[in-house]
């Protein structure tokens, strides 16, 4: 198995192209702010309050993608939704999603299909979240950490392998309230 090499500049540079490793803000909410940031200079801020928002980074095409990320809430969502997905042609979005009745981030294999165990999250903290999504074989796996603690895996049956070539930040089709 090959390993291809992605490489995603985070917020930093403050670009907002889609080419060479940037991110594409997506919806009114999705802007880039310098305020409050994990490191570097500026993060990627996703204030949805009537619609849905996302930054989009689109890859090389692959059945696997591993991928980190850091996520901070400044209000808890309204409503569960993604909080970071591959988007794999014909399935609803795989990856880390967010459960609002008990503030738990989850592996979700599609729309409100979540984990068994969550890892409970509070606004003003800095989560670490690391994902795995092997989607090269049935059924999919999918599994993830947050601050190095492992949350449950969660499986989607499917009829083949898949390759998907689109990683999001952020709800997709959900209307929540969140920051």
């Amino acid at each position: 198995m090959a390993i291809v090499p992605v490489f995603t500049c985070g917020f930093e540079c403050g670009a907002d192209t889609g080419t060479a490793g940037h991110w594409v803000a997506t919806g009114a909410g999705a802007t880039f702010q310098t305020t409050t940031f994990r490191n570097g200079l500026r993060a990627g801020q996703i204030n949805i309050t009537t619609t849905t928002a996302s930054f989009d980074h689109t890859a090389a095409s692959s059945n696997i993608f591993v991928y980190r990320f850091a996520v901070r809430f400044t209000t808890i969502p309204s409503a569960d939704c993604e909080l970071a997905t591959v988007v794999i042609a014909g399935t609803a979005p795989c990856g880390v999603h967010f459960k609002n009745s008990d503030s738990t981030i989850h592996i979700g294999t599609a729309w409100n299909s979540f984990s068994f165990v969550g890892f409970a999250v509070t606004t003003g903290t800095w989560y670490y979240v690391d994902v795995r999504i092997d989607a090269s074989a049935n059924p999919w796996t999918i599994d993830g950490k947050v601050n190095g603690t492992t949350i449950a895996a969660n499986y989607l049956q499917s009829s083949a392998a898949a390759t998907g070539t689109v990683l999001r930040l952020g709800p997709t089709t959900q209307s929540v309230t969140a920051n």
